[in-house]
């Protein structure tokens, strides 16, 4: 009675969504659902009773997912109009948000059949961060394979070169100021005397007397650069005779 039209055999149910269950009507009502595993007595009561309209919908939770071995029952309230129906021969499976097909859940189900539920999830979890390490991974590996311009110089040596350039340059500038202080200087104490060493004694005649044989001495005055000025006495005649 009331026969199941989905879940369908093999149908994998995600967890968190929406999901309508759907049967064929033939008892009046209303009629409860009920979710099993496996070959389980106990049953989860997805609904207690709800008009036996044909269809119904489910949202199931994460603690049914991982697993593919599901089955439903549904029943009529008036257990008068017949026996209820179960999905014996569609056995379904509850997986979660990520999951795809049955049989990555399949998968799931064989590795963590010993643990519970939670790590079940966390098993998940640790699968779906494996793929962005690998892309970390390889894009540097991208980035190194780059040529490098120069491949024999590291850092270091750069600097270094850069010091021994600047302290070249100091040295020659320092050179250069030093020879040009030198040329200076030796030029400074080679320069010829000034006009001292002319020792040239400016005559200023003075007014000689009218009769040529006196012999009252003249006073000449003396001058001249660096030698000062000064008077000598000199007869006339002798000036004559000179």
């Amino acid at each position: 009675m009331n026969p199941f039209i989905a879940p369908t055999a093999g149908e994998d149910i995600p967890v968190d969504k929406p999901y309508l269950i759907r049967w064929s009507p033939t008892t009046p009502g209303p009629v409860f659902i009920q979710l099993s595993y496996d070959n389980n007595i106990e049953a989860t009561n997805i609904t207690v009773s709800t008009p036996n309209t044909g269809n119904y919908s489910w949202t199931p939770v994460d603690v049914f997912g991982g697993r593919n071995n599901y089955f439903l029952v549904i029943c009529d309230l008036n257990s008068s109009q017949g026996p209820c129906s179960y999905t014996f021969d569609g056995r379904f499976a509850i997986g979660s948000i990520s999951s795809n097909t049955l049989q990555s859940t399949t998968i799931t189900e064989t590795s963590v059949s010993t643990t519970n539920i939670p790590l079940t999830t966390s098993s998940t979890s640790a699968t779906m961060t494996q793929q962005p390490l690998s892309t970390s991974t390889t894009s540097p590996l991208t980035q190194t394979s780059a040529p490098n311009p120069n491949p024999d110089l590291s850092t270091g040596a750069k600097a270094a070169i850069g010091v021994v350039v600047l302290l070249f340059v100091l040295a020659v500038v320092g050179l250069t100021v030093l020879f040009i202080w030198k040329r200076r200087k030796g030029a400074s104490q080679t320069q010829p005397a000034s006009s001292d060493a002319k020792a040239i004694s400016e005559y200023h005649k003075a007014e000689l007397p009218t009769e040529g044989n006196s012999k009252e001495p003249v006073r000449v005055e003396l001058s001249g650069s660096g030698v000062g000025t000064g008077y000598a006495s000199a007869n006339v005649e002798e000036l004559a005779t000179d």
